[in-house]
């Protein structure tokens, strides 16, 4: 059996306290890579986590001034006109956290685009240039799709080198 399929059988074979016991070390090597990958996005990265976290607290303890709002005494038509600003707050703290959420998925993207073009370069270093094409077209894809001007031109330019070389 080959070494991969090995780890593959031990992970699965794993129980819940081990996995558990081994999530500090996972935790540390994705930090480290992405650390690796960009400090600055890695620190945004974080920061958006936290901020969205808040931003979430908030909604919940606005939802609660909802609720509250909407089951006191008196009638319905003046408790829903008292609550109508409670509700706003709620609705604007989700909008902000989807807000929040989707520029943690663009920082990502562009993670994953920029270790996309270090597997590209690798790929093209051991002559695999199929697969090397590939990455560095799916690479140019997430910098594109996130706006990332400079990094779709990095990629654009490693695939024109990449299409001299099958053409030289």
């Amino acid at each position: 059996m080959p070494e991969w399929a090995r780890v593959d059988e031990r992970v699965a074979a794993a129980g819940f306290g081990q996995a558990v016991r081994a999530l500090p070390t996972a935790i540390s090597v994705v930090l480290r890579l992405a650390w690796r990958t960009s400090p600055r996005l890695t620190l945004l990265a974080a920061f958006v986590h936290v901020v969205s976290g808040c931003v979430t607290a908030f909604g919940l303890l606005a939802t609660a001034n909802v609720f509250t709002a909407l089951l006191e005494q008196g009638p319905t038509p003046e408790r829903v006109l008292q609550s109508l600003p409670a509700i706003a707050v709620v609705t604007g703290s989700y909008a902000a956290r989807a807000a929040l959420d989707a520029a943690r998925a663009g920082g990502f993207r562009v993670v994953e685009a920029e270790a996309l073009l270090g597997l590209a370069a690798v790929e093209a270093a051991a002559g695999r240039w199929l697969l090397a094409e590939g990455t560095a077209r799916e690479s140019r894809s997430l910098y594109r799709a996130v706006g990332h001007g400079t990094g779709e031109a990095v990629a654009a330019a490693f695939l024109a080198e990449l299409a001299g070389r099958a053409t030289g």
